[in-house]
């Protein structure tokens, strides 16, 4: 997760999650299995990231399962939910997954999205970082997938699944999302 073509998917993007998880996390997300549930998908969601590879997410859930599974102490329980949560966060313009996803998985989901809404500089900044590791892409193959991503997350009724993060931070990120758009013509 350090390698330097890594400029988003990296350990900073770890403990951003992380760190956003123990300041507004409530309830449920804070008992110990529910932590140790969400930490163990935090750490692996991105674990392999190849950004010409279309399965990066199913790579990270069969490394965590690999590794997971050389414990004795880890219930296959867990270890399969984990794993359904790293794959889940493949599907983030899925309109049905956060339907289908237990409470603890959809909170990982819009953790791995709040980026979307941080400041206007830092959004700008995250798009270079993430275009940085896309540097294979052409400029118009860039744009494309870019445009797919941010308009299916606008085509949602909500952007994020969880009411906190909703109150929290959709305006902003229907805000930048729209900027983003708006400023590339799309």
């Amino acid at each position: 997760m350090s390698a330097p073509s890594r400029h988003y998917h990296n350990l900073d993007h770890v403990a951003e999650m992380w760190l956003r998880h123990q300041k507004m996390a409530r309830g449920t997300l804070r008992t110990p299995r529910a932590r140790r549930l969400i930490a163990s998908a935090i750490a692996f969601h991105d674990a392999v990231y190849d950004p010409r590879r279309s399965d990066n997410e199913a790579a990270s859930a069969a490394l965590w399962r690999r590794l997971a599974s050389q414990s004795r102490r880890l219930p296959r329980e867990l270890i399969r939910q984990v794993a359904t949560a790293i794959e889940a966060t493949a599907c983030h313009s899925d309109t049905t997954v956060g339907a289908t996803c237990d409470p603890w998985v959809r909170w990982v989901l819009d953790l791995d999205l709040i980026p979307i809404a941080a400041s206007g500089n830092r959004f700008t900044a995250n798009a270079s970082r993430l275009r940085s590791e896309q540097s294979h892409l052409s400029a118009a193959a860039w744009e494309a997938r870019s445009n797919q991503f941010y308009s299916a997350l606008q085509r949602r009724d909500h952007i994020f699944h969880c009411q906190s993060l909703i109150a929290a931070f959709e305006a902003n990120a229907r805000r930048h999302l729209r900027r983003a758009q708006h400023n590339r013509g799309w």
